[in-house]
């Protein structure tokens, strides 16, 4: 065997287990499927309090996952709110869930309290976890 070969297999080898550690790392955050029932946890208010989505029970409840930084986001937020205007309060709940840190979640929060969808945070990536987030945008 030819020294470069052995190289190449001890590459290929560690390729190979890199991929499969990083597919068991992904499957354990998996999106829920249809028929699941969805994760509980969608952020944390401005105050801090925890949003559970069964607080909403018997409504349709839409999850937005984003950041200011996030060009596709921003131009989504005001689709959002008009949803959530349109459909009432009473039928719909649109829950957008920032990803950024604390600090800037509390500098662009009180800029959004005006609107009618609860704006969240999550900056403990306990709700990107619990849906298979692993990236913005995501639908």
């Amino acid at each position: 065997m030819s020294p470069r070969r052995s190289v190449a297999d001890v590459r290929l080898r560690w390729l190979a287990g890199s991929l499969l550690a990083l597919a068991g790392v992904a499957s354990s955050f998996a999106a829920p499927k249809a028929g699941d029932t969805a994760p509980d946890f969608a952020g944390r208010t401005y105050d801090g309090d925890a949003i559970s989505l069964t607080a909403y029970s018997g409504k349709v409840v839409v999850l937005s996952f984003w950041a200011t930084w996030c060009g596709p986001c921003r131009k989504e937020l005001p689709i959002l709110e008009g949803i959530q205007q349109v459909a009432g309060k009473d039928r719909v709940q649109v829950v957008a869930i920032n990803i950024e840190d604390r600090d800037t979640f509390h500098k662009i929060a009180p800029k959004m309290k005006s609107l009618q969808m609860l704006v969240a945070s999550d900056t403990a990536q306990q709700a990107q976890d619990s849906y298979g987030v692993n990236g913005i945008p995501h639908w």
